[in-house]
């Protein structure tokens, strides 16, 4: 019988954890003027942000229509991941 890793499930605020801080600055510039400088403080706003319904229902719609559909897809995956290929023909772009 064949095993298969499991990868773990992490938290959102892990997931934010993970990124960088370059990669955190942009999304917490979407939230507010008064960006923090810490990865914790960074990772913990943008967690807020995308666990309060109706904060990520207002991010959600102020997305062009392309970008709502990548947030649907990589919804709709077990891992939440976009696949870029599949989008691309999908959608036609990446």
């Amino acid at each position: 019988m064949r095993r298969t890793t499991v990868a773990p499930r992490l938290t959102t605020e892990e997931a934010f954890q993970s990124l960088h801080v370059d990669d955190l600055k942009p999304m917490a510039r979407l939230l507010t003027k008064e960006v923090p400088t810490r990865k914790g403080d960074l990772a913990e706003l943008v967690t807020r942000a995308v666990q309060d319904p109706a904060r990520a229902r207002a991010l959600y719609e102020g997305m062009s229509e392309l970008s709502q559909a990548a947030v649907r897809e990589a919804t709709h995956d077990p891992q939440g991941n976009l696949d870029p290929a599949l989008f691309n023909a999908k959608y036609g772009h990446e």
